[in-house]
């Protein structure tokens, strides 16, 4: 692996100087502290930069909006500024309206055959996720809430008896398991203040389950988090029941932070290396509910996490991760690294940098 050999701050800078990556933003817009003694810092702001451009082709060549190229790393960004990093938002808007515009052409007369598994064979996960995206990042004049309610009721539909939302595609670890539909499907509702009766058998459908890889233990443990968070509006929690998710989350923060491995990082599964993305999303799933469980950001568990993003990245602010799925259609290369792996890897850094960003904020706080 060729990792980054010399200082990445001269990289970026070279990159901006340029304007090969990004455009409009000036070497001098970035304060001394928000870099400077801080390498994974400067190795998540290359990622940004990556991932935007990524984002841009992919936009100029498919009409598809992805979960790889355009939720997470839509999620990845808003978080990224938030910790003090910059971002292109007019990119970040492109991001946005082409999520909007491929969900807008789903209405009407399409809107009903998206049951076809001809129109969309996995429909609960993908719009699913990228609601997720819009929601999660959005600035309030960018959503559609008309269409975001009607998805979001279409969604609903597809809820199966015991609570749970299928995952009909194997390509893991983003699909195939119903853990990940389940939780982003209560968080988008909860964030939107809709349907709590559907968040709620959701909820109960994820404080039964056993998780066996690491996606379904990140995703269980975000969306019994997720279901705590309500908009200000909403009907208070019961105290009972949001004490018993408090305990689960407790219990699987446990499970979940004793999956680390002695690099520092940790696996999709127990056979499998450590990578990018499942270290990125094991500790941004421990960061965002630490609230509620032993693992503060103080913690070494954090530190030792970090410290294997930093090894792992490469020079050009990507992370490599080994794809494990079949192809469902054709590869086009999208300025991204990393050849047949450029889809899994894009998602893996978008991971990256939404961990890396949350403990910087976390520890900003504190």
């Amino acid at each position: 692996m060729k990792c980054a050999q010399r200082d990445k701050t001269t990289s970026l800078r070279a990159s901006l100087k340029t304007g090969s990556l990004l455009c409009g933003i000036l070497i001098s817009a970035f304060p001394s502290n928000t870099l400077a003694g801080d390498p994974i810092q400067t190795s998540a702001q290359n990622a940004v930069i990556l991932l935007e451009k990524s984002g841009e082709i992919w936009r100029s060549k498919t009409k598809c909006a992805s979960c790889h190229h355009q939720t997470l790393p839509m999620i990845a960004n808003s978080l990224s500024q938030q910790s003090g990093l910059y971002i292109n938002e007019t990119l970040q808007r492109g991001q946005f309206d082409f999520l909007t515009q491929n969900l807008r052409a789903n209405r009407g007369s399409v809107w009903g055959r998206l049951k076809d598994w001809a129109i969309n064979p996995d429909p609960a996960y993908m719009y699913s996720f990228l609601l997720w995206g819009l929601t999660e990042a959005s600035h309030p004049d960018f959503l559609d809430r008309q269409i975001a309610e009607e998805i979001a009721e279409y969604i609903g539909s597809l809820q199966e008896s015991d609570g749970s939302w299928n995952s009909h595609l194997d390509r893991p670890p983003l699909e195939g398991n119903s853990f990940t539909a389940t939780a982003v499907a209560l968080r988008v509702f909860n964030k939107m203040g809709i349907l709590p009766e559907r968040s709620a058998k959701a909820v109960r459908w994820l404080v039964a389950q056993s998780p066996t890889t690491n996606e379904e233990r990140v995703f269980q443990l975000l969306g019994l988090f997720w279901s705590l968070e309500t908009p200000p509006d909403s009907p208070i929690p019961d105290p009972v029941e949001a004490e018993k998710i408090r305990n689960q989350i407790r219990i699987q923060a446990k499970s979940l932070a004793e999956q680390q491995k002695t690099d520092g990082g940790w696996s999709q599964i127990s056979k499998l290396e450590s990578d990018a993305y499942a270290s990125g999303q094991a500790l941004f799933a421990l960061a965002s509910t630490s609230a509620h469980h032993e693992y503060k950001t103080g913690n070494p568990i954090y530190a030792d996490g970090l410290n294997y993003l930093q090894k792992t990245n490469y020079e050009d602010g990507s992370w490599r991760v080994i794809s494990r799925s079949t192809p469902i259609q054709k590869r086009f290369h999208t300025g991204f690294p990393h050849g047949a792996n450029q889809y899994i890897s894009t998602a893996g850094t978008a991971w990256a940098v939404m961990a890396i960003a949350k403990i910087r904020s976390l520890e900003a706080n504190h």
